[in-house]
């Protein structure tokens, strides 16, 4: 045996007929299989995978355009109330401090009666498209608010897992009485 190019172009052993030892003669075009294999049942396999696939995605979205639906309900109820208890606490104001801080009080719950109507007129695909739209036209705004949420969200969880382990008192070490902290 020897190493030469072989009939069909290939380098490697060859025998004394100059058929290379090794190579193979069958192409399999994965693509044309739909990746599966050479056989009619894989491509069957794949479309069925993707169906799949297709079905959870769109079972996802929609339990997710709920949750925010939902989500969107209470928020609108929450500005109401919020906005409400702006509008008395400024028919306060107005007898005990001034009409102009009793204004300003009325036009910022003017202005969450504005925006609750706004969410609660708007479908959630909508409220999207204007978020997307903020990001694009002021980004600076939009990092600084992520990461204030994102500080205001760490701190919740904190509180909320302090609150569920109480802290337990450090012991001193065995055989040592604990000492007095002095702090300047």
């Amino acid at each position: 045996m020897t190493a030469s190019t072989g009939p069909n172009g290939n380098i490697g052993s060859s025998d004394p007929t100059g058929t290379a030892l090794g190579a193979s003669t069958a192409v399999v075009d994965p693509a044309a299989s739909g990746g599966f294999g050479d056989d009619d049942a894989g491509t069957g396999r794949f479309a069925r995978v993707r169906e799949e696939a297709s079905r959870l995605k769109g079972e996802a979205t929609g339990r997710a355009r709920g949750y925010a639906e939902d989500g969107k309900a209470i928020a609108t109820d929450k500005l109401d109330g919020f906005a409400r208890s702006i509008h008395d606490m400024a028919g306060n104001f107005e007898e005990q401090v001034g009409p102009q801080l009793a204004q300003y009080a009325h036009s910022a719950a003017d202005k969450l009666d504005e925006i609750s109507a706004n969410l609660r007129n708007k479908s959630v695909d909508e409220l999207v498209d204007d978020a997307r739209g903020f990001v694009r036209r002021s980004p600076a705004i939009a990092i600084g608010a992520a990461v204030a949420v994102g500080f205001a969200l760490s701190r919740f969880l904190k509180a909320s897992n302090a609150e569920a382990k109480p802290r337990k008192a450090k012991a001193a070490p065995k055989g040592r009485k604990a000492k007095p902290r002095y702090d300047a």
